[in-house]
């Protein structure tokens, strides 16, 4: 059997490229593999920090002055900045800017900007 040279990756051979090929199957297993070794878990907060999110969020809302909310996510906490627009105290959630709507549960810091 002869040795093929590689063009386009010098100092190697055609015998061996046929090792390095992924099947599809490899592939998706090592991904996910990758993604859950990244997951993190939700915070649990004490009462101090829960207090602090709450002056916090009330301080925005009367002095309408932005922060920075961190909301859970299992990779990275998410930030959405602004100022609290509007506390809803039965469906437990805030809107800070125009848009974004905010979960009480969801959030796992504060920080003004």
């Amino acid at each position: 059997m002869m040795n093929r040279k590689n063009k386009h990756i010098p100092g190697s051979n055609m015998l061996r490229e046929g090792s390095r090929i992924i099947l599809p199957e490899q592939r998706q297993a090592l991904m996910e593999h990758q993604v859950s070794i990244r997951k993190r878990e939700r915070p649990i907060l004490d009462e101090q920090e829960l207090q602090h999110i709450s002056v916090a969020i009330q301080q925005s809302f009367i002095d309408r002055t932005p922060i920075t909310i961190y909301t859970y996510s299992e990779f990275e906490d998410i930030p959405h900045t602004g100022v609290v627009e509007r506390i809803e105290q039965q469906t437990k959630r805030i809107r800070i800017g125009n848009n974004d709507y905010i979960y009480f549960s969801d959030i796992v810091r504060v920080t003004a900007p």
